[in-house]
């Protein structure tokens, strides 16, 4: 079997799943691995081949993106396969905090309905700025 780096693997915890899940069940997408455990995403992409894949979540709204990112920390500590991405939402209060994870960022405006301004992200920027990131 050919092995495979994914460059982009969703998981969330449960509950914020079943929420995603319910939300493509009412929008008509009929997913055949949704609902499912952890573990079985996790052994299905090892039975696919994957060596190892970039962990990322969305934040939908703001001020979740901490204990998201906490939950991927975990996740990427329990799994070595993962490789962790932190969110962020340009809207949280506490970018300071969330952004000082060090790991890679995403912020999937278009899964909110965002447009890509700069000025919506001017305070995402300022804050990597201040770290030396950017």
């Amino acid at each position: 079997m050919k092995k495979f780096w994914d460059a982009h693997v969703h998981l969330f915890p449960e509950r914020i799943f079943k929420a995603i899940w319910r939300w493509f069940a009412q929008a008509g997408w009929e997913i055949p691995f949704a609902n499912w455990e952890l573990e079985q995403y996790v052994a299905y992409l090892q039975k696919m081949g994957m060596e190892r894949a970039f962990l990322l979540t969305y934040a939908h709204k703001p001020d979740i993106s901490l204990e998201l990112n906490r939950w991927v920390r975990e996740v990427c500590q329990q799994y070595s396969q993962f490789i962790p991405f932190a969110c962020i939402h340009p809207l949280d209060t506490n970018l300071e905090e969330v952004i000082i994870t060090k790991t890679g960022l995403s912020s999937h405006g278009f899964t909110r309905g965002m447009k890509a301004r700069l000025s919506f992200y001017r305070n995402v920027f300022l804050v990597l700025y201040k770290f030396g990131i950017i």
